[in-house]
């Protein structure tokens, strides 16, 4: 089993893949919001980041932060455990139950016992995976305009979900099969050639929709799926990847324990150390605990930087890998996130003592000394805002 550190820079790293920069502005303003426990899933759009935490629900937009839970808040439950932004900034966020935050307002969906996977479309619509009280066999729900509405799917382990930007809804299960809503029956359907075991969803800067199978990389066009790479694409893996992106000029890259797996058209890299630092990381040796890749932001063309877990950040230039560390501008090595603005900077966090923000703007890198209890524990996340705000949210260790 994972541990809390490694679950917790695992939600950093969705985090900061997601999280698209629309800032103009070219001041920062550093901000520090309250702690919550602890943190159990992010999720976000340009306008909008929802972090889940046991106890409560943070939603950080257009340089405001929105604290819910049941002590300040109508939320029907505290302890989140998935949240969803939609294109529109409404925030929908499940538990114990299921509730819509948008525009100041929180919309309670009492029907709903407990909800395991979202997908918001809107502030009045969602694709919803969980139980509704009275109905314990049907595992997809249609939330749209305060109606509730059962989804067919002859599946009782999907788990996950997606939409993509021309608007399909895919599905996708424990048993690896993969799904695609049919309007035309109302139901799910089995997605015809996708019947390899099913590993994650991701969906690419425009929107299209990704699944990593065991035999290899798909997309949907908008009409169906296609193969983009053979089951090859993973031979370096023990299974298949716990995540996967790609940079500007098309690159694939991948991650799982055994290492950063670097794709393009000359053929496939599994980076297992570089620079002298371990990649490869095993949650069955904790030895290994404090290795592995926690975010990937694009420098352009095919130059990457790569944060680690210990040992500060790797910058690959295309051809090979220099190593960048506490003392080089950094504010410690343990790398939390990275995100990257309009402007060409890169913004980097760090969890653990000395903590604070670095800014790399392609030639140079800026420190910025956190103040107040910053000082005293560490970032997990931040979003760059249509304010030109960047705004951090602390994490501090139990």
């Amino acid at each position: 089993m994972r541990s809390a550190n490694s679950l917790l820079f695992g939600l950093i790293l969705a985090c900061a893949f997601m999280l698209a920069s629309v800032i103009e502005a070219s001041e920062v303003s550093i901000t520090n919001y309250r702690n919550w426990d602890r943190t159990t899933c992010l999720a976000s759009r340009p306008n909008a980041v929802a972090v889940g935490t046991t106890c409560g629900a943070l939603v950080l937009s257009e340089g405001q932060v929105n604290l819910l839970s049941t002590d300040n808040a109508a939320m029907p439950f505290s302890q989140v455990g998935t949240v969803d932004v939609a294109p529109d900034g409404s925030v929908w966020i499940g538990g114990w139950g299921l509730c819509r935050y948008s525009q100041g307002e929180i919309l309670n969906y009492d029907q709903f016992d407990n909800v395991y996977a979202i997908a918001a479309v809107s502030q009045d619509e969602a694709w919803v995976i969980g139980h509704i009280r009275g109905n314990y066999e049907t595992p997809i729900f249609h939330v749209n305009a305060g109606e509730i509405d059962p989804v067919e799917v002859d599946d009782d382990y999907v788990n996950s979900l997606i939409v993509d930007h021309f608007g399909n809804v895919f599905s996708a299960s424990f048993i690896g099969l993969v799904y695609r809503y049919d309007p035309d029956s109302g139901a799910f359907v089995e997605c015809p050639g996708l019947d390899a075991n099913f590993y994650v969803f991701a969906r690419d800067a425009l929107g299209f929709a990704y699944a990593a199978l065991e035999d290899g990389l798909w997309r949907f066009d908008g009409d169906r799926w296609s193969r983009v790479a053979g089951p090859d694409i993973w031979s370096p893996f023990q299974y298949g990847p716990t995540w996967f992106s790609f940079s500007e000029d098309g690159t694939l890259w991948a991650y799982a324990g055994p290492g950063l797996l670097r794709r393009n058209e000359q053929g496939s890299t599994l980076f297992t150390e570089a620079c002298g630092i371990d990649l490869i990381y095993d949650p069955y040796d904790s030895s290994t605990f404090q290795n592995g890749v926690t975010g990937i932001a694009s420098l352009g063309g095919a130059r990457m930087l790569v944060g680690t877990r210990a040992d500060g950040l790797l910058l690959f230039d295309g051809e090979q890998f220099s190593h960048i560390a506490f003392g080089d501008g950094l504010p410690a090595n343990a790398i939390t996130g990275l995100v990257e603005d309009p402007l060409g900077r890169t913004w980097v966090t760090s969890i653990w003592r000395p903590t604070g923000v670095s800014c790399y703007d392609g030639k140079a890198w800026e420190y910025f000394e956190p103040e107040g209890v910053f000082s005293q524990s560490g970032i997990a996340a931040m979003c760059v805002d249509t304010r030109g705000s960047i705004d951090f949210l602390e994490y501090r260790p139990r």
